[in-house]
């Protein structure tokens, strides 16, 4: 049974009833989603940096002064261990021993990954209702879809676009067109907005508990955002998810076939009457996608090595394997967006057992 998130935002936020440690807490985990969501890689202005530091200090603090212990779910507790700690030391040991780690050392985000992780134990708060953190989290969502509105109502108003272009200075957005067929979108991709998902899903389930002209309008405002960010999985997922979702609240498992049925009408019902569009967006011929199913070769070879494939190649790769320094051009980056295949080539079948 999946909990209704909800539920847990329907009442006001009373801070009068919370000691200086509580709104300390509280201040954090804002300022912290709020990097999450407009500095994920620290270019920003710092935020990153100071949203990290401010949520350690507010957890040493508590453990200090206030004897603070933390009550983990086993749940948690099992992905702490697998975040925290098994991903990295265990990237790091392959990587070692595969490659010696030479060379500058760039292949870090799934060891921020698990410092990042690692500050969640502030949401373990006796005194601090779970509401609070859900507040803060919707709301940074909600300036998040907006950021993306305000995008395309400058370009229709013809309003200076100068702020969208010191965003994309910043490494925090892509600014262009992309063309389907006949048809053309804009692409508005902040590089948070894959976590409009989140918002997308509460947004559908508040709908389905009380359905209301505000709330419809909330949806279509959240789903909007995510289609025009631009992938192809933004795009589906704005349309479907909000099908899933509904379906989930009114039919739980069952849903699943049904949702897969309807997903199966639309497409044909689509390819029938825009098949220009659907072929592509997911043509071969595509810029992208060439580019996507040419790593594939390279990644076949890569996992050939029995070695590699039973415990992956460790973090660092790019520097002593040749076909995966191809792949990411000469050591400009560490890794390729296929993020499922790329965790089988760092981990192996050991990390992808230890997951699974």
């Amino acid at each position: 049974m999946i909990a209704n998130p909800v539920l847990f935002a329907r009442k006001h936020i009373d801070i009068s009833k919370y000691d200086f440690f509580d709104v300390l807490t509280i201040v954090a985990t804002f300022v912290w989603w709020f990097a999450a969501a407009f500095d994920p890689i620290g270019l920003f202005g710092g935020i990153r940096y100071v949203a990290l530091i401010t949520v350690y200090i507010v957890l040493s603090l508590k453990i200090v002064f206030k004897r603070y212990r933390f009550r983990l779910a086993k749940g948690y507790l099992a992905l702490f261990v697998l975040f925290v700690v098994f991903i990295p030391l265990y990237g790091i040991v392959v990587g070692f021993i595969r490659g010696g780690m030479g060379g500058r050392f760039i292949d870090t985000s799934y060891i921020a990954a698990g410092i990042l992780f690692a500050g969640s134990l502030i949401y373990f708060d006796d005194k601090i209702d779970l509401e609070v953190f859900l507040k803060i989290a919707i709301f940074v969502l909600r300036l998040l879809s907006a950021l993306i509105m305000l995008c395309l109502l400058t370009v229709l108003m013809g309003w200076s676009r100068a702020w969208i272009y010191q965003l994309v200075s910043h490494g925090l957005m892509l600014f262009r067109q992309r063309h389907y067929g006949s048809v053309t979108l804009p692409y508005l991709y902040v590089i948070t907005s894959p976590m409009l998902i989140f918002l997308l899903s509460y947004d559908t389930w508040r709908l389905c508990d009380k359905p209301s002209l505000r709330r419809i309008l909330i949806l279509l405002i959240t789903a909007a955002a995510l289609f025009l960010s631009g992938t192809r999985a933004h795009i589906i997922t704005s349309i479907i998810g909000v099908l899933f979702v509904a379906l989930w609240h009114r039919y739980r498992r069952p849903s699943i076939m049904y949702f897969f049925a309807f997903l199966i009408a639309v497409l044909l019902v689509f390819i029938a009457f825009e098949s220009s569009v659907v072929m592509d967006m997911f043509s071969a011929k595509d810029n992208s996608n060439s580019i996507k199913i040419a790593y594939l070769n390279s990644y076949a070879k890569i996992l050939s090595d029995p070695i590699t494939a039973i415990f992956g190649q460790g973090f660092n790769a790019h520097v002593w394997s040749q076909e995966l320094n191809a792949i990411v051009g000469n050591g400009s980056a560490s890794r390729t967006e296929l993020t499922y295949i790329e965790f089988a080539r760092v981990f192996g079948l050991v990390g992808l057992c230890v997951v699974l």
